[in-house]
């Protein structure tokens, strides 16, 4: 017999393997073969909770069968806390992403402000603009997701118009 907390857990991982964002579903594929693996019945109690012949009583709280049977409606003046719930988790998630990207475009724009930018003139009388990329700077550069990758560029590139603003006397 399998324990049902982990029979709910188990359900919830295996969702997210199958309908999560890409992260989600590499991770939650990740934990499921590691559950299965741990608990050889946890995939046969949890087919069994969720096939459509399961008994309405045999089912956890909080989960509604597929046969059309319905648990009583909320009470009068109760509220939809269900709905409230995921309101506040969709908010929370949304933040989190947010928060995510924010810091994704910080990280990028931190390395950049480690360039070195340089303006000199050669031994010919040519104008150099140079911006300095150390070499452990440029493997940190390499292993960066595309929008920190974006925010490094966008950020050498506010570098570069700085050097030329000092230059040339700033713009016009």
């Amino acid at each position: 017999m399998v324990d049902r907390k982990l029979v709910l857990r188990y359900l919830k991982v295996r969702a997210l393997a199958e309908a999560g964002s890409p992260g989600e579903r590499d991770n939650a594929a990740r934990i499921q073969g590691r559950l299965e693996q741990e608990h050889p019945a946890l995939r046969a109690a949890a087919d069994r909770l969720r096939s459509p012949g399961t008994p309405p009583d045999s089912l956890p709280p909080g989960f509604t069968p597929k046969d059309g049977s319905r648990p009583a409606p909320p009470r009068q003046g109760t509220g939809n806390w269900e709905n409230l719930f995921r309101y506040a988790q969709q908010a929370v998630t949304g933040l989190y992403d947010f928060a995510e990207t924010a810091a994704n475009a910080q990280w990028g724009t931190l390395l950049a402000s480690q360039l070195e930018g340089k303006v000199s003139l050669s031994r010919v009388g040519n104008v150099l603009i140079t911006l300095r990329l150390p070499g452990k700077l440029y493997a940190k550069v390499r292993r960066l997701n595309s929008l920190q990758r974006q925010a490094f560029r966008d950020r050498a590139h506010e570098e570069l118009d700085e050097q030329l603003d000092s230059l040339l006397g700033g713009p016009r």
